[in-house]
């Protein structure tokens, strides 16, 4: 009796590591998870936690490669956040590659691209976020974003028309049509005073933007 309780012993030993390890997995997966399911920065989320935890989930080299594109697009949207945007464009590039249907990870490459004045990039990213995901609020304000930084002022108006139309509560879209709205015309612009063109086309820039929405983590479980 007693040498059969000890035969059972790792046994049950064995199964309590594997859930230990099954929940620390599941908390890797929350820690790596940036934005919640309303696409805004999830509360108490640390930027460095965030990279940490995703990191840990890359290098473990278990996931599927729906997994792998969520973790590095997740670190991708961290770095993004932390305006590290050439280490933010890398994860995202990998991302996209294991994931190209990921609309999300367009927009915050755009971003990326867009922070770095790499304005046509930025529009390139945007346009396939919007062939992906048509009703995109966030794209369509951060490819007028990007067209304002061109100073192709009309083309940007259109978009941040778009984005209100599409979520009449998206301030930065009222603020980046009002900020271009006040824009001298591209051949005026050379001869505008300095220092309003300089500020509004700051207010133009600061235009960071948030997605629209954000997938929750992929189970442990998910194969595809």
């Amino acid at each position: 009796m007693r040498a059969g309780g000890l035969a059972v012993l790792p046994i049950v030993v064995f199964v309590l590591a594997g859930m230990a390890a099954a929940q620390d997995r599941d908390g890797q997966w929350q820690r790596c998870t940036l934005y919640d399911e309303h696409g805004k920065v999830r509360a108490g989320a640390n930027l460095e936690l965030v990279i940490d935890a995703c990191t840990a989930i890359i290098q473990a080299g278990q996931e599927t490669p729906k997994q792998l594109a969520f973790a590095l697009a997740n670190r991708g949207y961290a770095y993004r956040n932390k305006y590290e945007y050439d280490r933010a464009i890398q994860d995202l590039d990998q991302a996209i590659k294991l994931d190209p249907d990921n609309a999300l990870a367009f927009v915050n490459r755009g971003d990326a691209y867009r922070n770095k004045r790499e304005y046509d990039h930025a529009i390139r990213d945007y346009d396939q976020a919007i062939k992906l995901d048509p009703n995109n609020a966030i794209a369509l304000n951060g490819r007028g974003s990007a067209y304002a930084g061109k100073r192709e002022y009309d083309r940007a108006i259109r978009d941040f028309d778009e984005a209100i139309r599409l979520d009449p509560n998206l301030a930065l879209a009222f603020n980046g049509r009002g900020a271009a709205a006040a824009m001298p015309t591209a051949a005026s612009a050379t001869t505008a005073a300095p220092s309003k063109t300089t500020t509004r086309r700051s207010l133009l820039n600061q235009t960071t933007l948030l997605p629209s929405s954000a997938a929750a983590p992929p189970t442990t479980a998910s194969a595809s």
